[in-house]
């Protein structure tokens, strides 16, 4: 089933799209100009300061789905000029660690609002019962009756009786 997400901390949607839709383990933003959701003005400064701008407006869209820049598995990115990429890249690597997601970045003719960049995400966070997290993988460590179970979200420490009668157990976030 599909689930719209909207913040008020990234750029309205102006059209008939949504900021971005969460279906199945996946979820896609739409492209993210370079707008002050506070403002509604484009930044200052060339390419380096509307791609922060863009990157921004992702990062809170994300964060809104409640996950975050390092779910991210694919992002495309729209230039107005190619000649402005290594400019761009410079801010896209700030907002991005090992293993970076794949990427796409094309130059295209013109871009809404004459802005310079467009940066547009698709995500696979784990949601909570999603089946991503059910197949995330545990990690056993038997030592001194201790267990640990590792996700992406929180791990659990359990501590086992030695004669494996009962099961006492503590969430760690």
């Amino acid at each position: 089933m599909k689930q719209v997400i909207h913040t008020e901390h990234a750029p309205a949607a102006i059209g008939p799209y949504s900021q971005a839709v969460k279906i199945g383990d996946l979820l896609f933003t739409s492209g993210q100009i370079p707008v002050d959701p506070a403002t509604g003005a484009v930044p200052e400064g060339g390419i380096q300061a509307q791609a922060q701008q863009s990157l921004s407006n992702i990062k809170a869209i994300l964060n809104a789905a409640g996950t975050n820049m390092g779910a991210v598995i694919k992002t495309t990115v729209f230039l107005s000029d190619m000649n402005d990429f290594a400019a761009m890249n410079e801010v896209y690597a700030q907002f991005f660690q090992e293993p970076y997601p794949a990427r796409s970045a094309v130059q295209v003719a013109r871009l809404p609002k004459d802005v310079l960049v467009e940066i547009e995400a698709i995500a696979q966070p784990v949601f909570p019962g999603s089946s991503q997290a059910a197949e995330k993988s545990l990690i056993f460590l038997p030592m001194c009756g201790i267990m640990f179970i590792a996700s992406g979200i929180f791990r659990r420490i359990f501590d086992f009786s030695p004669v494996w009668t009962g099961l006492k157990g503590t969430i760690l976030i």
